[in-house]
């Protein structure tokens, strides 16, 4: 049996706990040492939430079944996604120095978290580094050497950090300079401009997210990103109970999988690679013309993936 985790892992839940057994069964095969469960409260007058959300953690109770110290840190109301998932993160880092953070939905293969622990070692004491990804969406180009690479996109699927790191999320939503984010990320206008207009709904009220309030703190401090050249964790929840990954159709729904050889190859050298970022950015944010949107109605009727 391998040795127990000894990076602490904090544990995002809310209302499926069909999709929390699976991740729940990952973290039974690597038995993480302490783990830290956040829970966001039922919203009122959806009727079956509350029992969901009490299935969710009776799940965690009955699953949890090896030495661990556990804390609990759920809440009685129903905070939302920003406030809930931002505060539990905050929590965690008053009591651990670093963490490996999952979502109910994420479920990570064999080599995730030996990755995650090579990573958080090694840049421990860079502070220019602020995250470890362990999702990969695009190829890598076949010329890069090396089972890594420092990038500038924050993937959230799985993904881990440190204290030092987190302590710059801020209490309001950073505010971003387009030709600064143009020059950092190497995208066009177009993307800044679509990017820069995603993330203002988010302080104005009309998206409920702590995974752009992070990914705009990455950006305003120009943090570096320790991304994987393979993808490591599928994300499962794509469908109408997901709160922002309701179009099951997404081609990034339940995205394939494959595992490093260990011990890990470095890259050659630590330039940031912005440039194998841009692409996901040039297709995540973007404006869909007539065209596009036309594709995405067929695919949509049609039970096809699209990006």
């Amino acid at each position: 049996m391998p040795a127990a985790l000894e990076t602490p892992v904090v544990f995002i839940v809310f209302n499926r706990p069909d999709l929390t057994a699976r991740v729940v069964e990952r973290l039974r095969q690597v038995r993480p040492r302490h783990l830290h469960v956040v829970a966001d409260g039922p919203r009122p007058g959806r009727a079956g939430e509350a029992e969901a959300c009490a299935e969710t953690r009776a799940l965690i109770e009955r699953g949890v079944d090896w030495p661990c110290e556990i804390f609990h840190d759920y809440s009685d109301v129903n905070l939302g996604c920003r406030r809930r998932v931002s505060s539990g993160i905050t929590g965690a880092f008053a009591r651990h120095e670093r963490a490996i953070i999952l979502e109910d939905d994420c479920v990570p293969n064999d080599s995730f978290f030996p990755f995650m622990e090579h990573a958080l070692a090694t840049y421990a004491d860079r502070p220019e580094v602020m995250h470890v990804s362990g999702t990969q969406l695009l190829p890598v180009p076949k010329v890069f050497v090396g089972d890594y690479y420092l990038g500038s996109f924050p993937y959230i699927w799985g993904w881990a950090t440190w204290r030092r790191a987190w302590a710059r999320y801020p209490a309001e939503f950073p505010v971003l300079d387009e030709t600064a984010l143009r020059e950092h990320l190497r995208i066009g206008r177009g993307t800044a401009r679509e990017l820069l207009r995603q993330f203002a709904r988010v302080p104005r009220g009309e998206l409920d997210s702590w995974g752009f309030q992070w990914t705009a703190t990455v950006f305003a401090h120009r943090g570096r990103c320790v991304n994987p050249a393979r993808n490591l964790v599928s994300n499962v929840g794509f469908g109408e109970r997901a709160t922002h990954t309701r179009d099951a159709t997404s081609g990034y729904g339940e995205y394939p999988v494959s595992e490093f050889a260990f011990p890990l190859r470095p890259p050659a050298d630590e330039t940031l690679r912005a440039d194998f970022d841009a692409p996901h950015l040039a297709r995540f944010f973007r404006r869909r013309g007539f065209w596009g949107r036309l594709k995405k109605s067929a695919c949509k009727r049609l039970g096809l993936r699209y990006f």
